[in-house]
């Protein structure tokens, strides 16, 4: 059973490698079913949540439920009644993990609940990517997927996590998750989703302390019936913290709201947000909502947000040379998709690349 869930089209589509030759780790999920669990370097522990508290008491002791409240809001709470399912991973201090961890969590059963909690850690100065994938088999349209992330960077830690998301058109989707970036440590936060989805909520914070940075960038494509309601919260608290919220939104007749919200707290504190969207059908709808907020003279904080149409006259030259127009269409929205992300291994790039080609580059735009 394993391997066919984990050979399944979209699994493939969204970069999992069942063997995992290339890739430090692994962690699959299926329901409420953990199907694959497994390490292949030293320096890195990859477990089900549930193992690592009964195993390690200092991640109930420090992590679990330290970022986010179990009473916050109906999410949490949902979560926190739920049966213990989730990733946990951490990388040992000092430990440059190069190949990345894979994760996925997949919808198998039709109208199902999928309910977790993932703990990831990156001691002082570690560094890993992990990459997740969340979506549904191919025969599944409905269901809905709950999760709380908390994040730990420790001082000149370095992680990079991209999430890629292709559900079904009646799936709701709420993750919520924090990340606490200590001094020095760099995060670099990648959210992608391509696919038909009734909603999506998400708006992770991110606390970011002395000399230290949190980028965020999301990636969405909104068909119609499409609802996305996706944004940032960076909490700059320390001295020479930065701060980046980049979004590039597509809409062919769903909804978007791209939020960012910027806090200057530290002194000397550094932050910008960017928000550009495209429509491309009437009926669509994309909202950019930036909100910056200064505590302090010596904060620099700034935005820029921009919603509009396809170029014409990008359009008109690629018409010229004999592409149609919705190959033309295609291509500009592929370009403006493809967001120079720094930091992000020339290989996760590549795959990044790869899943917006082939989302968006076999649809009529």
């Amino acid at each position: 059973m394993q391997g066919d869930v984990l050979a399944d089209e979209r699994t493939k589509s969204l970069g999992f490698d069942l063997e995992g030759k290339d890739k430090a780790g692994s962690f699959a999920m299926t329901d409420d079913q953990i199907l694959l669990s497994l390490v292949r370097e030293s320096g890195l522990e990859v477990m089900p949540i549930g193992e690592a508290l009964e195993r390690l008491p200092e991640v109930r002791e420090k992590y679990f439920w330290k970022l986010i409240s179990p009473d916050e809001d109906e999410i949490t709470k949902r979560v926190n009644e739920a049966p213990l399912r989730g990733l946990f991973a951490r990388v040992k201090r000092g430990r440059r993990v190069i190949l990345p961890l894979q994760a996925c969590y997949i919808l198998r059963s039709e109208a199902f609940s999928q309910i977790v909690h993932n703990v990831i850690i990156a001691e002082e100065g570690a560094e890993v990517h992990l990459v997740t994938g969340c979506f549904t088999s191919t025969h599944v349209s409905s269901g809905s997927h709950f999760a709380v992330t908390e994040i730990f960077l420790e001082k000149n830690a370095f992680l990079s996590y991209s999430m890629f998301h292709s559900w079904a058109p009646q799936v709701e989707v709420f993750p919520k998750s924090a990340a606490l970036i200590e001094e020095g440590a760099i995060y670099v936060s990648n959210y992608v989703s391509l696919r038909e989805v009734k909603q999506i909520k998400a708006f992770p914070r991110m606390i970011v302390k002395n000399n230290a940075a949190a980028r965020s960038y999301s990636i969405i494509y909104a068909p119609k019936n499409s609802f996305i309601d996706i944004g940032s919260h960076l909490v700059l608290e320390g001295e020479n913290s930065r701060g980046e919220s980049i979004s590039r939104t597509v809409s062919t007749g769903g909804k978007v709201i791209a939020r960012a919200n910027l806090e200057g707290k530290g002194a000397n504190c550094r932050g910008h947000v960017e928000c550009h969207g495209v429509l491309l059908e009437n009926g669509g709808v994309i909202s950019a909502i930036p909100e910056l907020t200064a505590f302090r003279d010596d904060v620099e904080l700034s935005h820029e947000a921009a919603v509009g149409r396809l170029s014409e006259e990008e359009l008109l030259y690629l018409e010229a040379r004999g592409l149609s127009e919705d190959e033309a269409k295609s291509l500009i929205v592929r370009g403006f998709m493809k967001v120079d992300i720094p930091g992000l291994p020339q290989e996760l790039k590549k795959e990044m690349d790869k899943i917006i080609d082939m989302t968006i580059g076999g649809k009529e735009l």
